[in-house]
């Protein structure tokens, strides 16, 4: 139990630190992308903890969000940083560093509607536990997670 709260700790520091960043983010646009930066990091250890403590059960429903917030970590630390050296408003050009996430969350997607539902448990054993791959289609998923680790 205490050794379950030790490892939550950066996930509900992260989840905290955010949403105190939001509420004060009105009077201090940058801090909106501080918040944005640690709310995408509370999904990222989120995504940790359910990965490293083998929930199979959560993490497969939470590898998308996983994988958003993986290819999205480093956007949104960029935007922080350019925030606090320009004071102008945000324009929907900036948007277009997070391409890559909506790319890797759109072929998962699009693959586990094609794939059967046994290559994807098999993925998910693969990257979690290290089992042999049995089928092409989870090869693809795990050549594609792998890339996507690469990226990051």
């Amino acid at each position: 139990m205490l050794q379950t709260v030790f490892l939550l700790t950066p996930v509900y520091v992260n989840l905290i630190v955010g949403v105190m960043l939001i509420s004060q983010s009105i009077r201090h646009r940058n801090r909106l992308w501080l918040a944005m930066f640690f709310l995408n990091s509370f999904l990222l250890f989120t995504g940790h903890f359910l990965f490293f403590n083998s929930y199979i059960s959560i993490y497969r429903i939470y590898d998308f969000v996983f994988l958003f917030s993986l290819i999205s970590f480093y956007p949104f630390y960029f935007l922080y940083i350019r925030s606090i050296f320009d004071f102008h408003d945000f324009t929907y050009k900036k948007i277009y560093h997070f391409i890559p996430s909506f790319i890797v969350v759109a072929l998962f997607l699009t693959s586990l509607m094609i794939f059967p539902k046994e290559s994807y448990e098999n993925y998910l054993l693969n990257i979690m536990s290290g089992k042999d791959l049995i089928k092409n289609e989870s090869g693809f998923l795990a050549i594609s997670y792998h890339i996507v680790r690469y990226f990051h």
